[in-house]
């Protein structure tokens, strides 16, 4: 049908094609069978067009991360992750670096401290956010994922930090006064260096850390896109503006003394009666 708007702002159908409905009819003793109606509005007759919500209430329940996971359970499953892996920090440090030492770096003092921080505040912040998953609340996802945001800050330091070192490490069997001199004693990449392994070394770390890194600001993303849909106002709720009014307006009580004796709303009107004002300090009769 070909559609046209009037005057009055309304579409109205200027060439109409019937529309067909399918019903099962079935008679006593026959058997059941589809009958065709077709339903042909008056042509030229005006309606009104509803405009429907172009995204689904139930939208959040197709939005995946990692191709195939919910999203809500998606960042409930990080969170828990955070919250395991800063546990397992806490209850045995040497094991964590010596483990996770390709992934979070901390080849020197400096990387180590930052990625410490990072774990042991993890500890909270994961635990905020497996409870603002659970219970739905915003805030608490909100406050996760600004803690994902600075950890991936504290990841670009720790770059800034190790590669260097990696870079040179072959330097800490061949020049020791020299990167002693430069970086401090540092006897980690000593060992590497001493037992030949520091192309390897440097070769995971460069490859597994930027994987990583990539990984957790995936997370970000999808972590932001969750708190976006749980702070969207569902299309079936009305929010009116309201219309309030200013403040120059008033109201008195009908029980006030001027509006008993007829002056409400005068006092603008009539000019002040000085002669019958006392002024402090002044008898009755004008005298001091």
């Amino acid at each position: 049908a070909a559609l046209a708007q009037d005057s009055r702002g309304q579409i109205r159908l200027d060439r109409v094609c019937p529309i067909y409905v399918y019903s099962v009819v079935s008679h006593a003793g026959t058997e059941p069978f589809r009958e065709r109606h077709s339903v042909l509005p008056a042509s030229g007759e005006s309606f009104l067009v509803v405009d429907m919500a172009s995204e689904p209430s139930s939208e959040i329940y197709n939005q995946t991360m990692f191709f195939c996971v919910p999203l809500r359970l998606g960042v409930f499953l990080i969170s828990a992750f955070t919250f395991v892996t800063s546990l397992l920090y806490l209850a045995d440090r040497t094991y964590w670096e010596h483990f996770f030492r390709h992934l979070t770096g901390g080849y020197a003092l400096a990387s180590r401290v930052a990625v410490g921080a990072v774990e042991v505040t993890g500890v909270i912040f994961g635990l905020v956010g497996l409870l603002g998953t659970w219970y739905s609340r915003s805030s608490y996802v909100l406050y996760f994922n600004i803690w994902q945001f600075l950890r991936l800050g504290t990841y670009a330091w720790v770059f800034y930090v190790d590669i260097p070192l990696l870079v040179h490490c072959e330097d800490w069997v061949n020049s020791v006064q020299q990167m002693t001199e430069t970086y401090g004693w540092n006897q980690l990449l000593y060992n590497v260096a001493m037992n030949g392994n520091c192309n390897d070394e440097r070769t995971h770390f460069l490859a597994f850390s930027f994987i990583f890194v990539a990984v957790l600001g995936y997370v970000v993303l999808a972590t932001s896109r969750y708190l976006e849909f749980m702070n969207r106002i569902p299309r079936h709720l009305l929010r009116m503006p309201k219309d309030l009014s200013s403040g120059v307006f008033y109201s008195h009580s009908r029980g006030e003394r001027s509006f008993l004796n007829g002056n409400y709303g005068t006092y603008d009107l009539m000019p002040p009666n000085l002669e019958s004002a006392q002024l402090p300090g002044l008898s009755p009769d004008g005298e001091i």
